[in-house]
């Protein structure tokens, strides 16, 4: 049977920008907890810096589980639905920061939210990559991710401030609120999602299929998933101890203007990167942002001054806007396209367990000696993904791509 292509090739139809707008207020909503919760940790319930480790890290290991199951859903049913379900849960689960106040509790919460967001945005970026034209697959993946971007941006500044101006809960409510908004927002948008390729193979064949690891995990991706995961802990640690790195520091501005910087360079990056993919300079895109994000570690380490704190953000975000959707387009176009779901699971599982690990070894690391030292241990692992890709994973990928 042929495939139901919509009549125009445009980008920017209705199912994209209602994807790309429910997206980023979900994202906002996730983001506004990264720079408060280690601080309500450590300040409100009185936790040690390694149990902060430790219910921090339960977010992306709850992210973690949920991840090459929703990937496999996404897959297997209409991800419309999918994305609607996870996000109402996502939405509901931020009570339990507000009902909990005992550190078990609040470590089982955000292990359930960590659950919740793993299926949404794999969902979300499974449904994105179904609106977007095979022809433009770089910029939209590109600008899908800008979401991304803008909500770090607008998240953690949006924490603080409501954190500055009220209290935890003020936080915990906002956030609430603002994942509510992205509810709303795709239930309104729901009647314009067409999905722009409805492989019907996809719905027979693919549930025909046995029960496999490739279901869950692309092989193919192995080596790239592991380059990606080495790159993932540099940003686990930024995005999750920067306000207690920065206290350490010294540094006396808001934290928030960080990400602000820091997301000014991903938006930057996504106005060439997107076109860069769709030319085909995918290797040339994750080595110059590894290289960029390598400088940008170094000036954040050894140069201990506010302004060049500060500066560094910008660098971080140019060379993750670069790295981040390369790497996510490499993983699509190693798939079938009944296995979207499965490749954006894996991209992503790759995070996770990136984040994860940074979150758990930097809290353990900061309790014995300090939060320099697990950045360096960052830069080792920065370095070690830059020689896999040049020596393992671009060979492998040139030779397996499908597009």
């Amino acid at each position: 049977m042929r495939r139901r292509l919509c009549p125009k090739e445009a980008l920017f139809t209705p199912s994209f920008i209602a994807v790309c707008s429910a997206n980023l207020l979900f994202f906002i909503a996730s983001f506004m907890m990264v720079p408060v919760l280690p601080i309500y940790l450590l300040d409100g319930l009185h936790a040690s810096k390694s149990v902060v480790g430790i219910i921090l890290s339960a977010y992306m290991i709850g992210a973690l589980v949920m991840r090459p199951l929703s990937g496999f859903l996404a897959d297997q049913f209409p991800r419309k639905i999918l994305f609607l379900v996870c996000g109402i849960l996502f939405a509901a689960q931020f009570e339990g920061y507000l009902l909990f106040n005992a550190l078990a509790l609040v470590g089982i919460v955000r292990a359930l939210h960590g659950m919740s967001f793993g299926a949404l945005s794999t969902s979300a970026a499974t449904l994105g990559v179904d609106v977007i034209p095979i022809a433009k697959l770089g910029t939209g993946i590109g600008l899908y991710g800008m979401m991304g971007s803008l909500a770090m941006a607008l998240g953690p500044m949006i924490g603080m401030l409501v954190l500055e101006a009220g209290s935890y809960d003020a936080v915990f409510i906002t956030a609430m609120g603002c994942a509510a908004g992205g509810i709303a927002g795709l239930i309104t948008g729901l009647i314009h999602v067409k999905c722009r390729v409805r492989d019907l193979q996809r719905v027979t064949a693919s549930r025909g299929e046995k029960i496999s690891l490739d279901r869950f995990f692309l092989k193919k991706g192995t080596y790239a998933f592991i380059g990606l995961v080495l790159m993932a802990f540099v940003y686990g640690l930024l995005v999750n101890y920067l306000s207690v790195f920065a206290r350490e520091r010294h540094v006396m501005a808001n934290p928030g203007y960080f990400f602000l910087l820091m997301s000014l360079g991903l938006i930057l990056s996504r106005l060439f990167a997107g076109g860069m993919i769709d030319k085909g300079y995918i290797g040339r895109l994750i080595l110059g942002g590894k290289g960029t994000i390598l400088l940008a570690s170094l000036l954040f380490l050894f140069v201990p001054t506010e302004t060049v704190f500060f500066g560094s953000a910008v660098a971080f975000g140019l060379g993750f806007g670069m790295m981040s959707p390369s790497y996510q387009t490499l993983f699509i176009n190693l798939a079938e396209p009944t296995r979207r779901g499965t490749a954006n699971a894996t991209y992503l599982i790759a995070w996770d367990v990136g984040i994860g690990a940074a979150v758990l070894l930097g809290g353990l690391i900061a309790e014995i000696s300090s939060f320099d030292d697990a950045f360096i241990l960052g830069l080792i692992m920065l370095f070690f993904s830059a020689v896999l890709y040049m020596k393992v994973i671009g060979p492998q990928y040139e030779k397996n791509r499908l597009r």
